[in-house]
C-alpha cells in the first residue's frame, strides 16, 4: 500500500546516542560548563581538568547514587581517584552507579574532558539518594574547580586547588550548539512524552498513562472510541503489540450486529433489552417478570425472588420435567405449536414494550418462529392483531448457554402505550418432542442506546488507520456501513437534521415531574441513552447528534480513501453512502445543530430537546467540550463554552461557578446547575445526595478532561491547555504519593467521594472508570497534532510557549515504530521496522526534508508544499524545516 506524510512545523533533533537510563536522570536546567567562554572561533582543542569535594553526613545511609554527564568530546570520570566511567564520544549519555564507591565523610569527584574539535563543553550532575527519602544533587556547575594542567594528584581528597579557578557558564541546557539531548526511560516498552524542562511532569504523565492502560481489548460499546484510540498506538514488544491488536480486530469483527443494522451494547446481562443496557430493570419499572433460576442472573443482586410456583401457568402441550433452581424450568414440548399463558397480571404497556424470554436450547428446532401475544383492559382476548414474534433464534443474544430473545411489542400497530396488559401468552412454533429450559419470563423496557451504531462506526475507522490492516477493512467495511446506514434511518438524521431517538420511554422528558411541591415518579419514562445512564437523554439527542456527526466525517474520509485505492478491492454494497453524500449530510446536521442545541442565555449546548420542545440545561460541560472536539460548534460558540467553563463567563443560574467548576482539581464538574428533577425514572431519590456527591449530578470524570483539554488548545491555545494539564498532573502526583485514589479519598469527604468498584460517589477516576486513559492522549493528537490516516499521517503541532521541544517515543503506526521530535521549527521522524512508503502530511508551507542514515548524515533532500514521502529504505529518520 502506498503511503504519505505531511507537516507544518519542524525540529532540529540533536545525533546522540543514548544508554537506558531512568527517567529522573535528567539535563533540566543544568548549565554546559568549560574553563572559559570562547567564541565559536576560538581553539579550544585540549584537555581539562575538573574537581569538586562534597561530603556525606555520617548518620545517613546510600539508597542509591549515580552520576550522568555527557562531555564534547571525550572525557573520564573519577570518584576519590578510581575510574568510573569513561565517554568516547560526544554522542553518548554516560551513565555509572556509585553506590559502592562513596565514602563516609569527604569524596571528591573528578572530570578529565578532551575537546578535540570546534566546540567544547561538560554538562552533568551526581545524584545521592538516602534511604530516609531525601536527595543530594550535586550539578556540575560553576562551583566546580578546573585547570588546564594535569597537576599530580589532582584527583585525591588532600589536594589543594585553591589555586584553580572556578568553571565558567557557557549555557542552560538546551542552549547551541548542543540542543536537546532526549534521555529514554528505561522502560523503553511504552510510550514516553519528553519535554526539557518539565521531566518530571512528564513521568507522572507516563505513570497514569500506565496505570490506566489495562485493557486487553473492547469493552462495552460506549468505550469503543475512547480505548481505540488510547490503546493501539503505544508500541510495545512486538508480541505485546500484536495481541492488543488482535484482541481488538477479533472484538471489532465479532461485534454483534443485529438483522436490522443495531450494534449490540455487549454490556454484562441484565434484565432491559437485550442487546442495550442492563436496567432498569422490570422491578424498577413496575412490570412483570418470573424467574425459575436465579444461578448466574442479575436479578438475585437486584432482590428479585426465586419463582416457584409453575401451577400458576396455563400449559399446552406442554410438559414439566422438572424445576431446577440452578438452571430453571425444564419442560418437554409435547405436542406441535406447544404454548404457556401466564397467570393474569395488570400492568402499564408504558414499562413493558418489551417480553424477554431467557431460556436454554436442549433440544430444538431452530427454524421455528415462537412469538407472543397479549391481552389488555381493552382487548381482552389473545388475537393475532396483538401478535409479534421473537427474535430469530440464529440471532438472538446468547450470555453464556442461556438464549435471551426479545419480543419488542411496541412493533405492533395496535400496541397502546396508554393501555393496560392482563396476560401473556407464549407459543413456541415448535417440533412435537422438543425439550428446553425456561430461566425466565419477564417485561422490560427499551434500553437500547441510540450512540452504539456511531461509536462502533468512528472506532472501527480509527482501528484501521493506526494499523493499517486491510483484511479487517474488507471483513468489516460492509458491518460498518450497515451500522451508519442504521442510524440514519432509524433516527431520522434526513428529516430532523440531528438524531432524534423513536423508542419508547426515549423521548427526552425526565422521569421524574415535580408539581405543587409533589414529586411524581412517572415509570417507563426518560430511559438513558449513552454513558450518563441516569441522563434521560433522548428525544432530539444533542450527546447522540455529535457522536453522529463525528461518524460520519469518519466514514466520508474512508470511503474517499477506498476510492483512491482501487487496489484495495473493496467492493460496493446495499448500505454504502458515497463520501460527498456523507461530508453533505454531516454538514447539515451541524448546521442544523449549532441552532436546534444552543442555547443563547446560558451560552452553551443543552443535553436534549424533549418531543414536548423543551431543552434540557443543567451546564452539561461533558456535552460542550465534546461538541468543540469533535467540531460540531462554530468557532464563536466554542469560545463562549470556554469562557463559562474556566470561569471567565458566568452563569448567574448555575450552582457552581467560576473556579467552583474545576473543585475536584481532576476533571470539571459534568454539571453545573443542581439537578433533581431530570433524571430517568430509575434514579428517583436524586434530592437525598448533595450536589458534587454524585458524578451526574456537579461530580467529575477525570477521563473527560482530555475533551477539556483538547477543547482548550482549539479555543485558547496550547499554553492555557498546558496550565490545566500541570493542575491535573500536580493532583495525581499527590494522591500517588498517599498511596493512590481509594487511600487518598478515604476519610477526606472534603476532597471527593469515589464512585466505583460497587460504591457510590462524586468522582469517577478508577474500577470501571477505563476512559480514565484519555487524559494522557492530549500529549499525541493535541500538542503533537497526530492523525493517522491510510496512506500516513498528518502532524500540526501546537506547543506551549515554554517547551523547546516535545518528542514522543514509541509510536506504533501501521507496521512502523515512531518517534518524533517538534518544536516551532521542525520536526523530526525517525522510524523502525520494515521498509514502507509513508505520507506526512504537514501544514501550509514551503517545507525542506533531509533523510539521514544511522549516523546522522544526509541522504538526501526533498522539498515539499503539501505532502513528504518517507521512505524508509536507507534512512532511519527524516528532519523536515519549513
Amino acid at each position: 500500500m502506498k503511503k504519505f506524510i505531511t507537516l507544518s512545523f519542524a525540529l532540529v533533533m540533536t545525533n546522540i546516542c543514548y544508554s537506558s537510563i531512568d527517567a529522573e536522570k535528567d539535563f533540566d536546567n543544568l548549565p554546559w560548563v568549560w574553563s572559559d567562554v570562547y567564541r565559536a572561533k576560538d581553539k579550544v582543542a585540549g584537555k581539562r581538568y575538573f574537581r569538586k569535594e562534597f561530603s556525606l553526613p555520617p548518620n545517613k545511609k546510600v539508597k542509591d547514587a549515580f552520576v550522568i554527564f555527557v562531555c564534547d568530546d571525550k572525557g573520564k570520570f573519577y570518584l576519590n581517584r578510581k575510574l568510573c566511567r569513561a565517554s568516547e564520544n560526544k554522542k553518548e549519555i554516560a551513565v555509572n552507579h556509585l553506590t559502592s564507591k562513596l565514602r563516609q565523610g569527604k569524596n571528591v569527584a573528578a572530570f578529565e574532558v578532551e575537546n578535540v574539535k570546534r566546540y567544547a563543553g561538560l554538562i552533568g550532575k551526581i545524584v545521592i539518594k538516602f534511604e530516609n527519602g531525601e536527595n543530594v544533587i550535586i550539578p556540575i556547575d560553576e562551583k566546580w574547580k578546573v585547570s588546564k594542567n594535569d597537576v599530580i594528584g589532582w584527583k585525591n581528597i588532600k589536594f589543594n586547588d585553591s589555586r584553580w579557578k572556578n568553571a565558567a557558564v557557557l549555557g542552560t541546557y538546551g542552549c547551541k550548539p548542543w540542543g536537546i539531548i532526549f534521555l529514554p526511560d528505561s522502560d523503553n516498552s511504552f510510550p514516553t512524552f519528553s519535554v526539557p524542562g518539565y521531566t518530571k511532569e512528564m513521568t507522572s504523565l507516563k505513570k497514569m498513562f500506565k496505570l490506566h492502560y489495562r485493557i486487553k481489548g473492547l469493552l462495552a460499546n460506549i468505550w469503543d472510541k475512547w480505548l481505540t484510540q488510547s490503546m493501539l498506538w503505544p508500541a510495545m514488544s512486538d508480541d505485546q503489540s500484536r495481541n492488543i491488536r488482535n484482541n481488538f480486530k477479533r472484538d471489532f469483527l465479532k461485534k454483534n450486529i443485529l438483522p436490522d443494522g443495531y450494534v449490540d451494547t455487549e454490556q454484562h446481562r441484565g434484565l432491559g433489552h437485550p442487546a442495550g443496557w442492563p436496567f432498569p430493570h422490570w422491578a424498577q419499572n413496575g412490570g412483570i417478570g418470573w424467574h425459575f433460576s436465579l444461578a448466574k442472573s442479575p436479578a438475585k443482586s437486584w432482590g428479585i425472588p426465586l419463582e416457584k410456583n409453575i401451577d400458576q401457568f396455563t400449559l399446552y402441550g406442554i410438559k414439566t420435567v422438572s424445576l431446577d433452581e440452578k438452571r430453571g424450568w425444564s419442560v418437554k414440548l409435547t405436542k406441535s405449536n406447544a404454548a404457556l399463558e401466564t397467570p393474569k397480571i395488570k400492568i402499564s404497556a408504558l414499562v413493558s414494550p418489551l417480553v424477554r424470554l431467557e431460556w436454554i436450547n436442549e433440544k430444538f428446532n431452530e427454524s421455528s418462529k415462537p412469538y407472543i401475544q397479549w391481552k389488555t383492559a381493552k382487548n381482552i382476548k389473545f388475537n393475532d392483531e396483538r401478535k409479534v414474534y421473537f427474535d430469530d433464534i440464529k440471532n438472538a443474544i446468547k450470555r453464556g448457554e442461556v438464549i435471551c430473545s426479545v419480543a419488542d411489542l411496541s412493533k405492533c400497530k395496535a400496541y397502546d402505550v396508554k393501555d393496560t396488559i392482563t396476560q401473556y401468552k407464549i407459543s413456541f412454533d415448535n417440533n412435537q418432542g422438543d425439550e428446553i429450559i425456561i430461566v425466565a419470563v419477564s417485561a422490560a423496557v427499551d434500553t437500547r442506546h441510540n450512540i452504539n451504531n456511531s461509536v462502533y462506526t468512528s472506532a472501527a475507522c480509527d482501528y484501521f488507520w493506526w494499523t493499517d490492516d486491510l483484511d479487517f477493512l474488507k471483513k468489516n467495511i460492509e458491518r460498518m456501513r450497515k451500522a451508519l446506514r442504521y442510524a440514519v434511518t432509524e433516527f431520522q438524521i434526513v428529516s430532523n437534521k440531528c438524531v432524534f431517538t423513536p423508542w419508547i420511554g426515549h423521548d427526552g422528558r425526565s422521569g421524574l415531574i415535580y408539581k405543587n411541591g409533589k414529586k411524581t415518579i412517572r415509570h417507563g419514562i426518560g430511559i438513558g441513552n449513552n454513558y450518563w445512564d441516569l441522563m434521560p437523554f433522548g428525544g432530539y439527542d444533542t450527546l447522540a447528534t455529535i457522536y453522529f456527526y463525528d461518524a460520519a466525517l469518519n466514514m466520508a474520509k474512508l470511503e474517499l480513501e477506498i476510492v483512491n485505492h482501487p487496489e484495495w478491492k473493496i467492493p460496493d454494497s446495499p448500505d454504502k453512502m458515497s463520501y460527498k453524500n456523507l461530508s453533505r449530510l454531516a454538514a447539515m446536521v451541524k448546521t442544523s445543530s449549532n441552532k436546534r442545541f444552543w442555547n443563547e442565555k446560558t451560552g452553551r449546548f443543552v443535553a436534549a430537546v424533549d418531543v414536548e420542545g423543551k431543552a434540557h440545561d443543567y451546564g452539561y460541560t461533558f456535552v460542550n467540550c465534546e461538541a468543540i472536539y469533535y467540531g460540531l460548534a462554530k468557532n464563536e460558540q466554542a469560545k463562549e463554552v470556554m469562557d463559562w467553563i474556566s470561569g471567565k463567563r458566568i452563569v448567574g443560574t448555575d450552582t457552581s461557578k467560576g473556579e467552583d467548576i474545576y473543585s475536584w482539581r481532576c476533571a470539571p464538574r459534568a454539571t453545573t446547575k443542581r439537578n433533581i428533577d431530570y433524571y430517568s425514572y430509575a434514579w428517583s431519590g436524586p434530592e437525598s445526595i448533595t450536589f458534587g456527591g454524585q458524578v451526574q449530578d456537579g461530580g467529575a470524570v477525570l477521563g473527560f478532561s482530555f475533551h477539556d483539554l483538547m477543547a482548550r488548545i482549539k479555543v485558547y491555545g496550547p499554553d492555557n491547555a498546558w496550565k490545566r494539564l500541570k493542575e491535573i498532573i500536580k493532583w495525581f502526583d499527590e494522591v500517588q504519593a498517599e498511596g493512590g485514589y481509594r487511600k487518598y479519598y478515604e476519610g477526606h469527604p472534603e476532597r471527593g467521594t469515589l464512585q466505583g468498584g460497587g460504591t457510590a460517589g462524586g468522582l469517577g477516576l478508577d474500577h470501571e472508570f477505563f476512559e480514565s486513559v484519555l487524559v494522557p492522549q492530549v500529549m499525541i493528537y493535541g500538542f503533537l497534532g497526530f492523525e493517522p490516516l491510510a496512506d500516513g499521517f498528518k502532524l500540526s503541532p501546537l506547543l506551549p510557549k515554554d517547551w523547546p521541544v516535545l518528542r514522543i517515543s514509541n509510536i506504533r503506526f501501521h507496521d512502523q515504530v515512531l518517534a518524533i521530535t517538534a518544536n516551532s521549527q521542525s520536526i523530526t521522524i525517525k522510524a523502525k521496522g520494515p521498509e514502507t512508503d509513508t505520507l506526512v502530511f504537514l501544514p501550509s508551507g514551503k517545507w525542506k526534508a533531509s533523510y539521514k542514515n544511522e549516523e546522522g548524515e544526509i541522504i538526501k533532500t526533498k522539498t515539499a508544499e503539501k505532502e513528504i514521502p518517507l521512505r524508509y529504505e536507507k534512512s532511519v529518520s527524516v528532519e523536515l524545516v519549513k
